[in-house]
């Protein structure tokens, strides 16, 4: 039971991400061809997966290991993804409605 729950938690967060990531996209380049708008969603998927990883590592090679000021950095990170998935999320139920 412990590895079902191992496998099924990053899938819900997958999922969940994946839905916000399809209602920004619709907010942005609403596309009339489902292949350009699947397409634009991997993209906006792919930069969100690769900024982030920029931003977490690249910030601590920058700055070094534990900075006074690094514990408001990650916390705009944090607020970032949360901002970004209530909002994505959101967006795509109003848009799903309509």
């Amino acid at each position: 039971m412990k590895q079902l729950e191992k496998l099924v938690t990053p899938l819900v967060i997958i999922f969940i991400y994946y839905w916000a990531t399809e209602g920004i996209t619709k907010l942005i380049w609403n596309s009339k061809n489902e292949d350009q708008f699947k397409g634009m969603i991997k993209f906006l998927g792919l930069s969100l997966i690769l900024g982030s990883i920029f931003y977490i590592f690249g910030t601590y090679a920058i700055f070094g290991p534990a900075p006074s000021y690094m514990k408001i950095w990650y916390q705009l990170f944090l607020g970032f993804h949360i901002f970004y998935l209530g909002f994505g999320n959101l967006l795509n139920v109003i848009l799903k409605r309509n």
